[in-house]
């Protein structure tokens, strides 16, 4: 019986241990930590420069034709692209028979603000050809070509 005894005084102190520890408040310092980190997405300029496939067919003794160009993209603000041509040109024959040209403007600009919004139709902008009466006066009979080069870069403002 003495067994029995100290076994129920043994559970006794037991339960209450346990009841003393549940009621007991459990206190533990704060352990917060933060910490911060960077993170960086980057977006780079794109553009693209569309000229027309198709030949521009400049009928005898006009004097002015004009050729359209067009920009489309998503370029940095504070960034331009420049589309730039050379001044004079030389259509010729395949004999060699030359008919000069000028370009008027020979550079074109379209801001960052201009292609905003504007998908892939992108903005069109124009400049002339320009092939002077003397010239169409003084050129041999034949079918003339030859090839304008429009270069794109982009700039700083």
């Amino acid at each position: 019986m003495r067994t029995n005894r100290i076994k129920k005084a043994g559970m006794s102190f037991a339960a209450l241990a346990v009841i003393a520890a549940v009621a007991l408040p459990v206190s533990a310092a704060e352990n917060t930590q933060k910490g911060d980190l960077n993170v960086q997405a980057v977006v780079k300029s794109d553009y693209t420069l569309t000229v027309p496939k198709e030949i521009v067919n400049i009928p005898f003794e006009q004097v002015d034709t004009e050729l359209n160009i067009t920009v489309s993209g998503n370029i940095e603000k504070g960034k331009t692209i420049s589309v730039t041509t050379e001044k004079n040109g030389i259509l010729k024959t395949a004999a060699d028979s030359e008919l000069p040209y000028t370009i008027g403007n020979t550079q074109l600009i379209w801001s960052d603000t201009e292609l905003d919004n504007v998908g892939e139709i992108g903005v069109k902008k124009t400049t002339t050809l320009t092939i002077t009466q003397e010239s169409w006066r003084a050129a041999k009979a034949g079918d003339y070509s030859g090839t304008v080069t429009f270069t794109a870069n982009l700039k700083e403002i």
